[in-house]
């Protein structure tokens, strides 16, 4: 068990930190405060909730492109996105 969880100081400022993480969120999206269900993951705050083969997992959607020809990975990106739809337009613009 992390020495943060144990210690009950340590556990409330981590806490503390995180209800101020998602204030930040919520005004940068134009809210006045977090929803009842937003989130925050204390190990990963980067990740993102997405459902995995049999339930929801904290995640990366990873991506690679590969030359058909030399089977060689050519570009790669990680996403907290649970769809690929707007990478593939990202992804086009850098190629051209």
């Amino acid at each position: 068990m992390p020495e943060w969880v144990a210690n009950k100081q340590a556990r409330i400022q981590r806490i503390r930190e995180a209800k101020a993480a998602l204030e930040a969120e919520a005004k940068s999206q134009g809210e006045a405060q977090p929803k009842p269900k937003d989130q925050y993951n204390f190990t990963d705050p980067e990740s993102a909730i997405m459902k995995g083969p049999d339930s929801f997992v904290q995640a990366y959607n990873a991506q690679a492109v590969v030359d058909a020809d030399s089977q060689v990975i050519v570009a790669q990106a990680l996403s907290d996105r649970p769809t690929d739809v707007t990478l593939l337009a990202r992804w086009s613009v850098r190629s051209r």
